[in-house]
């Protein structure tokens, strides 16, 4: 709000909703609850009960009679109304509440929840946590110790049954080489510095191997690779170093995770191909299908995605969606 209207306006929004705030019935005693304003858009009530008289359902009754008068709250700065929205979290314990409540807001706004109790998410929230540090940490180790491999997953001609190419598929080896699928790391890595190296070495490997091969070979790439600038001129610089396995190299465009901007995306397809790489687009259906973007990327394949072509044979709305991307 402060960004598109002004910050003069954002305060004179949020000193409207904190006049809300002061307005309501918190508990019976006035003197017991303190209103903090903690960040942009961000308030708390501390309220005092050492006789532990308030529980849970009393809390959630209160929290719900305020969600209901702000139902009916008209914030009106300078005679424009805005429309705002409410969440809270409500925390009954005293350590780290702070932290405690501001991650289960974030769990809550997460899952569209009005309201939240802290205290019954913030185990599963802090398991959460330590998940992501487990696996940040193994991330970093595999990295620093190119245990990131591409597994060869072959592709048949569907006539002659002959490998024509084959996917590099992304693994971790754990520190007995034993594989890792990427559904326990992969999401981690994507909000993690490491995932450019990962992807450096998915193409580094795969393209040192079919350098002198005469299948042809696909990497993946997601919209972070081609959003980022020095991959994309990694990218270019390691098609110039190996024409040869460049000549037989696909890159398939993970499209389920959507490109923010299309003309980047463009721009990279033109580059690549003049090296002699194709282009595939994966997944076509799952994600920002736009068959007007589709003709205007001058992609090579597409590759439908399997909610689409799994009831082909039985399913008519699938038989013809399918049958219109193939024509």
């Amino acid at each position: 709000i402060s960004q598109f209207y002004g910050e003069a306006t954002g305060t004179e929004i949020e000193q409207s909703f904190a006049t809300f705030l002061i307005k309501q019935q918190i508990c019976e005693n006035d003197k017991d609850v303190t209103l903090f304003h903690l960040d942009k858009g961000l308030f708390g009530y501390l309220v005092l009960d050492p006789e532990k008289r308030i529980d849970k359902p009393l809390a959630k009754n209160v929290g719900a009679n305020i969600l209901e008068h702000f139902e009916s709250h008209r914030t009106v700065v300078k005679e424009v109304q805005y429309d705002l929205e409410l969440t809270m979290v409500i925390c009954f314990d005293r350590e780290n509440m702070l932290e405690k409540s501001e991650l289960a807001l974030d769990e809550a706004i997460r899952k569209k929840t009005a309201i939240m109790i802290a205290d019954d998410v913030i185990q599963d929230v802090y398991h959460t946590i330590g998940e992501n540090i487990f696996w940040l940490r193994k991330i970093k180790e595999a990295v620093q110790e190119e245990r990131f491999v591409p597994y060869y997953q072959p592709i048949l001609n569907g006539t002659t049954g002959e490998i024509e190419k084959y996917e590099a598929l992304l693994r971790m080896l754990d520190e007995s080489n034993e594989p890792i699928s990427p559904g326990k790391f992969l999401f981690i890595a994507k909000n993690s510095r490491y995932y450019p190296d990962i992807t450096k070495i998915m193409i580094q490997k795969s393209m040192r191997l079919f350098e002198n091969r005469k299948e042809g070979f696909s990497v993946n790439l997601s919209a972070l690779d081609i959003e980022n600038k020095s991959m994309r001129e990694f990218i270019q610089e390691s098609l110039k170093q190996k024409s040869n396995a460049a000549s037989r190299m696909t890159f398939e465009i993970v499209e389920q995770e959507g490109v923010k901007h299309y003309e980047i995306l463009k721009t990279f397809i033109q580059q690549v191909k003049q090296y002699g790489v194709k282009v595939a687009i994966d997944d076509f259906g799952s994600g920002y299908s736009n068959f007007r973007m589709l003709m205007d990327m001058d992609v090579d394949f597409i590759k439908i995605d399997g909610s689409l072509i799994r009831n082909v044979h039985t399913d008519a709305s699938s038989h013809s969606v399918v049958e219109t991307i193939k024509t």
